[in-house]
């Protein structure tokens, strides 16, 4: 049995090729600036916070490297002992629990494809990005409580499931329109600017052995429990400290969430230009204008 499949011309093939690629090189260029974005987070968090390399400046009677006087005299210059080992003089262990006016798990999910109602589950979180794709619908009847409910600035920990447990992100769109599924772990910190530093400890290297430490069950059904989630050591410099560097990584994080939400944007276009094209409800030249216009 033969299928016959209705093509259009071959310079239209190609010209319809192209439209989609130029969609996909700009999404992937957006990723790839991401990436980049958050990379100069973490160069700027860990010499400060992980290695502490301008108490070790300082105390060697040198200006850190690269950074005013202003935000130098808000480091020590010496260290004292700690159970996590030596720290700077003056920073204090906290509990992830007593710097977040919220740690909690999400809401148990009942699904319903078409209700408009989605949630991040462990799946839409791939630590730095979420993939929308992979969102799912919540039935009309289930209840959301309003602080399960993805906030801006809220750090999302997956805390169930194996192969996912552990991954980090830090949620920077809409506020209350996604419930988060009870396989993962809302951190809603005090301020924005503990929301980046608790991201950034929690997505290290050291966070995430911790987390791989405590994390208990069997293989294929392991979990960080949310108690021993909200006890979770935090290393936290002085306030001054950590808002100069919210101050710092805030653009970062804003200019990242564009990013995002202009490659949901393109994708949903190249999406839907494809049938159409295809079936010449839409001219080559018509979608090429649309395509300028959203790149």
């Amino acid at each position: 049995m033969k299928l016959i499949i209705p093509l259009p011309p071959i310079r239209t093939q190609f010209a319809i090729a192209n439209i989609l690629g130029t969609l996909d090189d700009k999404i992937e260029l957006n990723r790839q600036m991401n990436q980049t974005l958050e990379a100069i987070a973490r160069t700027i968090f860990n010499p400060w916070f992980v290695n502490f390399d301008p108490v070790r400046a300082k105390m060697e009677g040198r200006q850190p490297y690269g950074m005013d006087a202003k935000t130098a005299a808000l480091f020590p210059n010496s260290f004292e002992d700690s159970p996590l080992g030596k720290i700077p003089e003056g920073w204090e262990i906290k509990s992830i629990e007593s710097i977040c006016s919220i740690v909690s798990r999400g809401v148990t999910p009942k699904y319903q494809e078409g209700s408009g109602r989605f949630i991040i589950n462990q799946r839409v979180n791939r630590g730095s990005m979420l993939d929308w794709n992979s969102l799912k619908e919540l039935s009309p009847d289930v209840i959301v409580p309003p602080e399960k409910f993805a906030a801006r600035y809220d750090v999302l920990v997956n805390c169930l499931g194996e192969g996912t447990l552990g991954r980090v992100h830090i949620y920077v769109g809409e506020s209350g329109k996604y419930a988060v599924d009870q396989h993962m772990s809302i951190c809603r910190a005090n301020t924005p600017n503990i929301a980046f530093y608790l991201y950034h400890i929690l997505s290290g290297e050291e966070g995430q052995h911790q987390i791989e430490q405590l994390k208990t069950g069997s293989t294929g059904m392991t979990m960080f429990n949310i108690s021993r989630l909200r006890s979770f050591p935090v290393l936290m410099p002085s306030e001054e400290l950590v808002n100069s560097y919210g101050l710092i990584v805030l653009p970062l994080w804003e200019r990242a969430n564009n990013n995002e939400e202009e490659n949901r944007t393109l994708a949903t276009l190249r999406d839907t230009l494809l049938p159409k094209l295809l079936s010449g409800e839409i001219r080559v030249k018509e979608a090429e204008n649309l395509v300028e216009e959203a790149v």
